[in-house]
């Protein structure tokens, strides 16, 4: 077992080693992730993380897993030229959930590891194996919303095919149905419920 972890600023890596994280994910600005929140605003910043990372010898993941790119100040191709610009820093693996950005990247970074996003979740064998089939993809993030039951046949399935497994654990999180398109992520309506 690996303990994954976000990341959102250089000062946490190393508390975050001490805590036992093996592996980190981090979100760049020019590149939409989900909510857009705890992202690193430059490139040099993102060189930094990755160094520092491998240093430390944990693996470091761009999280590019946003739902809707339909941002404008972020064209596609943009959203590309950064992408190729981070995998050249050398990051371990990226977390895709869009289909199209998905495609793209398998056809033009073929050697990155794709870990697909629980955003683009996975509820059942033929969903993995479709994105198994079509895109080679190296992990799959579950969605917690799984029982241990209703993962079986998935990760009986994925380590057949040598694909990586990743589950939340939200042992101190406090609600166990939270999920990436839960209101409780976004900063608003936190503050919103402490200034109540």
């Amino acid at each position: 077992m690996k303990i994954l972890s976000c990341i959102t600023r250089l000062d946490e890596l190393i508390e975050l080693k001490k805590a036992g994280a093996d592996e980190i994910y981090f979100a760049y600005n020019a590149i939409p992730n989900y909510a857009n929140t705890g992202m690193f605003y430059n490139l040099i910043d993102v060189r930094k993380l990755i160094k520092l990372s491998h240093n430390l010898k944990m693996k470091v993941h761009l999280a590019a897993n946003e739902i809707n790119l339909s941002d404008s100040t972020n064209t596609f191709l943009t959203i590309i030229a950064n992408i190729r610009k981070i995998i050249n820093f050398g990051i371990d693996g990226i977390i895709v959930s869009d289909i199209g950005l998905l495609k793209r990247i398998k056809s033009e970074f073929n050697n990155i590891p794709v870990h697909l996003s629980s955003l683009n979740p996975v509820f059942n064998l033929n969903s993995l194996k479709f994105f198994y089939d079509s895109f080679k993809i190296s992990r799959v993030i579950l969605p917690n919303q799984l029982s241990a039951l209703e993962a079986k046949n998935i990760i009986n399935f994925a380590k057949k095919n040598k694909i990586e497994t990743e589950i939340f654990f939200y042992k101190f999180f406090g609600c166990p149905y939270i999920n990436g398109f839960c209101m409780m992520h976004t900063d608003a309506y936190l503050k919103r419920i402490v200034k109540s």
